[in-house]
């Protein structure tokens, strides 16, 4: 990642608190734009499954260009320790990366999801895990 993105913050504290106010969240992006820009923020972490529409992640790019805010990171999560369910989260950061390649986003981070309650993974589960992250890159 370039040198100037030295912090960003996750917009997930957005999500929480504008889950607890019943709002909506795309519908607030300015807000979150500018709080980031009052905070002197330089940069945010969104996950890319809160944009379902092309028009959406237009919004979130300009309203970076005017905060002066960037964006140059996305979560995407997924089930990485199923064979089945590796695949589908694998080729759906795929495809979610190259959408938001088009607005600028360099770079997609992850964490694969725990099992349920917290039990630990199988030496299978591990290296199933590894080998679909290895496919992200």
């Amino acid at each position: 990642m370039p040198a100037n993105y030295s912090l960003a913050a996750q917009t997930y504290v957005w999500v929480q608190k504008f889950a607890e106010a019943h709002l909506d969240f795309n519908a607030n992006l300015e807000r979150i734009f500018e709080e980031a820009a009052f905070a002197g923020i330089p940069s945010l972490e969104f996950s890319i499954g809160q944009f379902g529409a092309d028009e959406e992640l237009a919004k979130l790019s300009y309203l970076a260009t005017q905060y002066g805010v960037s964006s140059p990171l996305f979560y995407a999560g997924g089930d990485f320790h199923e064979p089945e369910r590796a695949e589908v989260a694998v080729e759906k950061a795929l495809s979610d990366a190259r959408r938001a390649k088009e607005v600028g986003v360099l770079v997609i981070t992850t964490n694969p999801s725990p099992k349920p309650g917290g039990a630990n993974k199988t030496s299978a589960e591990l290296k199933t895990q590894a080998e679909a992250l290895n496919r992200l890159g």
